[in-house]
């Protein structure tokens, strides 16, 4: 079961109408949240991505 995040958003009217500035402006949300649960677990966050799918010609 997937934890629901809560990200709060102080002030929606802040939040750029138009792309690509509307697309940075949730990314830098984003990253500070990562930085956030990076600092209270005391290291970095890492990943692991497994694909599986058709082999280069």
């Amino acid at each position: 079961m997937k934890k629901k995040i809560d990200i709060e958003i102080i002030d929606k009217k802040q939040i750029p109408q138009s792309e690509p500035e509307r697309q940075y402006y949730f990314m830098d949300i984003a990253k500070n949240y990562v930085e956030q649960l990076a600092a209270k677990k005391g290291s970095p966050l890492t990943f692991h991505v497994t694909t599986f799918g058709c082999p280069t010609v």
